[in-house]
């Protein structure tokens, strides 16, 4: 049986994880310029995100295609990039867990549809139709074989990116003779939004409540690793009504519960600065009343 004491403690974590936990948050990579695929010469620079850490004299590790390379510095930055530094990268920092592979992709076409490595709920979409060696003169995108914007740039942002997911390519006008163009298409990518946060699920502290008890109502979810700065806010329903606005705090509490405390609880989270939101199965709560008849259970359920 777990004390109050103990569930306080667990409660205190899912609020505010420790400073340790912190710095041993999985270190993200990510590139500048944002482009998971490049042309044959250009240059890029590789960077491990640490998160949490505040250490000024930390040691970096790199890695590609699970073995270690040169290079024990934040940025790892490749120069006039040739088809061999194509692969998979990962960094990793002090005791750290090495971070996820982020591919890089080093290309000689002649047209080449550029996207960032990752994409997540609620980020704008942006493309470039790269074309290294020739000047372009109109540019056509198209997301599963249905055009989305045709024009003489070379770039098309998507605002928001969710239900977004699909095979991409474009399309180049590109000098072929004086005075002549000819259509030259990149090669499809195939693009994934990854989700910033799971679906909330609503708990409560006790499945036998008696009018006068404490309710404590909690809303959980896992934040993706890559974006671990991401502030959350947790709001809570009772019968669709809001009964506590958005709130860094993933806890509502009554403190003393009545009969009409009783009803359908849901709760929602939303990461602000992205404009999404997501809502959790209902939770059903029913408090016994002072009144009510010998040997009726609390009901406590979810659906």
């Amino acid at each position: 049986m777990e004390s109050a004491k103990g569930k306080e403690k667990d409660q205190k974590k899912n609020e505010e994880p420790e400073d340790g936990a912190r710095a041993a948050v999985r270190p993200v990579v990510s590139f500048s310029p944002n482009w998971a695929t490049i042309s044959l010469h250009d240059s890029i620079t590789l960077i491990c995100n640490v998160g949490f850490t505040s250490l000024l004299n930390q040691r970096y590790s790199w890695y590609k295609d699970n073995e270690r390379i040169k290079g024990e510095e934040q940025n790892f930055r490749i120069e006039n990039a040739e088809e061999k530094d194509s692969g998979n990268y990962q960094c990793q920092t002090g005791t750290s867990e090495r971070s996820d592979p982020v591919t890089l992709n080093v290309t000689n076409d002649r047209v080449i549809l550029q996207a960032p490595p990752s994409v997540y709920e609620g980020d704008p979409l942006t493309l470039r139709c790269y074309t290294p060696n020739a000047t372009r003169k109109e540019v056509t995108f198209y997301k599963d074989n249905v055009n989305i914007s045709s024009s003489p740039n070379d770039t098309v942002t998507l605002d928001m990116s969710v239900g977004m997911t699909g095979t991409y390519r474009c399309k180049a006008l590109l000098p072929s003779e004086i005075h002549h163009y000819s259509p030259y298409t990149s090669e499809e990518i195939v693009i994934t939004i990854q989700e910033l946060f799971s679906r909330p699920e609503i708990r409560a502290n006790n499945n036998s409540l008696q009018e006068g008890d404490l309710l404590t109502i909690s809303c959980h979810t896992v934040l993706n690793p890559a974006r671990a700065n991401t502030e959350l806010q947790f709001a809570f329903y009772r019968n669709g009504h809001n009964v506590q606005g958005f709130h860094s705090s993933n806890h509502y509490t009554i403190q003393s519960a009545r009969p009409q405390d009783s009803g359908n609880y849901t709760c929602h989270t939303a990461a602000l600065s992205v404009s999404v939101t997501k809502g959790s199965k209902e939770l059903t709560i029913y408090i016994q009343g002072e009144y009510d008849a010998p040997g009726k259970d609390s009901l406590l359920k979810q659906r």
